[in-house]
């Protein structure tokens, strides 16, 4: 089974073969396309859950993270609605 959005987690830039760093501003698009991909219309309520889950939990972290995940996913759906209407 793949990772899902819960599962996946930001971390600080790492380091991959080759010495090509990730910036954490890379890997919140890549969570985006992830859901994108995985949840497709679904995308936004479960985003909505996952901001949920951890307002309830208390972590302003975790919240703040899946906001910037979720405007970018925004960014993907406006892309997206740019490219099939052409």
């Amino acid at each position: 089974m793949g990772a899902t959005w819960a599962t996946l987690s930001l971390r600080p830039a790492r380091f991959f073969p080759g010495d090509a760093r990730v910036t954490p501003e890379q890997e919140i698009w890549g969570v985006a396309l992830c859901g994108e991909k995985h949840h497709g219309a679904d995308g936004p309520r479960h985003l909505a859950e996952q901001i949920g889950r951890l307002a309830l939990a208390g972590e302003e972290g975790g919240i703040a993270m899946w906001k910037k995940v979720a405007a970018r996913y925004s960014d993907l759906q406006c892309l997206s609605s740019y490219r099939t209407s052409r």
